[in-house]
Formats: structure tokens, C-alpha cells, sequence
């Protein structure tokens, strides 16, 4: 039932949230993840399946009917589709600050990679980096570009777009696209909490080492 039925609607819910950009005129938008949000994709993809949050052998494999198969590829469509959306949503899309905003994604889960963390350790540094990102693209850009912004922004901005040529540049959409990526980013951490796991997946250390040890007294 959840990972059959409430995760994949879950997760549509978070791509179809995530994709969502409302104008100031109120007119409503949807944006396609780009390209560097898919790599980007596949790269978290990775994180999650060496971390434990996501089991992929649970989901599909010889030991599953065939309907249950289906969902388990149903499922990791939707979550592959829900990771590039909000990847894209809470970088910034233009400019200077797409790219930094790209860098420090794959900075990240590259060294989140490498540190091989256990699924709690995880799913806190994701927790705090995707946050993050969201708080310098919706607070800070966007209060700095935004039309009626206080004249130490404008200058700012001004001095930024000088130094870099013209190419730290930021797009500002309405109010309420901040609130539904917001909540797009926790529904999203909320599948990522829900995802089934094996019975032995807590007695894992962060490496993936077991430490469960026999002691055989001779």
C-alpha cells in the first residue's frame, strides 16, 4: 500500500509542486527540469542508494509478483522525476547564480559520496543543503532583485552586475512560488523518510559496515 500507492502519488505531488512558477500577474507556469538538473538527478540518485534511503532491490526483483514489479518501477520513476524537479527548484535559473547554485549541488552530494554516510547522516546533510539553497534563491535573490527593493539592494546589485559583466542575473517569480517549492522540498523529504527499508538496514554502520559480531568462545 505505501510503496505501491502513497509514494508515487506523493512524489508526483512534489514534481508536479516543484515544476510550478506563479508570475506576479498570477498567471501560472510550469518548467521542465534542465538538463543539468537531470545529471544533477542521477548523481542524488546515487547518494541515496549507497546511503540506505533508498533500496532498489526491495522494489523490484524475483522475489516481487509482477504488479508488484510495476510499482516498484512506478515508484523509482516518480522519485527520479520528483529528485530533478526540486534539484531545479531550489537552484536559481539564471545567470551566474545558476551556475554556483549547480556547483554547490554537485560539490555536495559528491562529497556526500565520498564520506559514505549511513541513511540518518543523509538525510540530515541533504535536509540542510536543500534548505539552504532554498533560502538564498526565494530570501536572499530574491529580495535583492526584487522591484521594490531598498535602494542598498539596487546598488548592490548593480555593483554585482559591473564586476561580473552582466552575468549575475536572477529571475523573480511571484510570492507563492516560494511557499509551494517549500512545501514541495518537505514533501519530498517526507517520501524520502517513508521509504521502505530491509530489516537489517539499521544495523548498519555509516560505512556499511555490520555491527552485529559473533564472539565464539573456544
Amino acid at each position: 500500500m505505501l510503496d505501491s500507492i502513497v509514494l508515487p502519488w506523493l512524489l508526483l505531488t512534489v514534481a508536479l509542486l516543484a515544476g510550478v512558477r506563479l508570475t506576479d500577474a498570477a498567471q501560472l507556469r510550469f518548467v521542465a527540469p534542465p538538463l543539468v538538473s537531470l545529471l544533477a538527478m542521477l548523481l542524488l540518485m546515487r547518494v541515496l542508494v549507497q546511503s540506505g534511503i533508498l533500496e532498489p532491490a526491495r522494489l523490484v526483483g524475483s522475489h516481487r509478483g509482477g504488479l508488484e514489479n510495476a510499482a516498484g518501477v512506478v515508484l523509482l520513476g516518480a522519485l527520479a522525476a520528483a529528485s530533478a524537479q526540486v534539484v531545479s527548484a531550489v537552484t536559481p535559473e539564471a545567470g551566474l547564480p545558476h551556475v554556483l547554485g549547480v556547483v554547490f549541488l554537485f560539490a555536495l552530494f559528491g562529497n556526500t559520496l565520498a564520506a559514505n554516510p549511513g541513511r540518518q547522516h543523509a538525510l540530515r546533510a541533504l535536509f540542510v543543503a536543500f534548505f539552504a539553497a532554498f533560502a538564498v534563491k526565494f530570501i536572499v535573490l530574491d529580495g535583492l532583485y526584487a522591484p521594490g527593493s531598498s535602494l542598498a539592494g539596487r546598488l548592490l546589485t548593480g555593483l554585482l552586475a559591473g564586476v561580473t559583466l552582466g552575468s549575475f542575473d536572477h529571475v523573480v517569480w511571484g510570492p507563492a512560488t516560494g511557499y509551494l517549492v517549500f512545501l514541495a522540498v518537505t514533501l519530498y523529504f517526507l517520501a524520502l523518510t517513508l521509504m521502505p527499508r530491509g530489516p537489517g538496514s539499521t544495523g548498519m554502520t555509516p560505512s556499511g559496515v555490520a555491527t552485529d559480531i559473533t564472539v565464539v568462545e573456544g
